[in-house]
């Protein structure tokens, strides 16, 4: 049905949600690793579903995902996901990365790690968004670093600022 009703590729790892007429089941599927993932729920009473787009794939993968010295890092994130952004560092480089406070009671933590993800960089730091806190980090290899981003607790938005370092 993903493919041959909607056009998409049933293997992409997209989330796909189903409802029946009524509304009171739904089944959710994707695919993980070397099979699909189904979700079914029975539930009292119906579905009222809103559909939100979070990011295209073209922002996935576009510009947005590419920071320099001064920008942010920002968007929505849960508990089990996780946002990638690559940074082209010159080499011999330190980074601040400053957490701009956000509401909520979400955590998230961060790693960066060497061009290919052959060194993590970084100590896998745990930020509350609701609170002010930098951190640091530095790598002495040129290349495309990548900065993960992982949601540890609750859902909801981060905005994180990276500036170099300059001695």
């Amino acid at each position: 049905m993903i493919e041959a009703e909607l056009g998409h590729n049933p293997f992409s790892g997209e989330l796909y949600a189903f409802t029946n007429k009524q509304r009171n089941k739904i089944k959710c599927v994707f695919w993980k690793n070397n099979g699909f993932v189904l979700y079914y729920y029975r539930g009292v009473g119906s579905f009222n579903l809103k559909l939100e787009e979070v990011a295209t794939t073209e922002e996935l993968v576009g510009k947005a995902n590419i920071l320099a010295s001064g920008d942010n890092a920002k968007g929505f994130i849960s508990k089990g996901t996780f946002a990638t952004y690559k940074v082209h560092a010159k080499g011999n480089t330190a980074y601040k990365l400053t957490n701009l406070k956000q509401n909520g009671k979400h955590e998230i933590n961060y790693a960066f790690y060497s061009p290919n993800d052959s060194e993590k960089l970084s100590a896998e730091n745990r930020i509350r968004v609701n609170k002010n806190s930098v951190f640091g980090f530095g790598t002495t290899v040129a290349g495309e670093h990548t900065l993960y981003i992982y949601g540890n607790r609750g859902v909801g938005s981060f905005n994180l600022k990276l500036e170099e370092v300059n001695n």
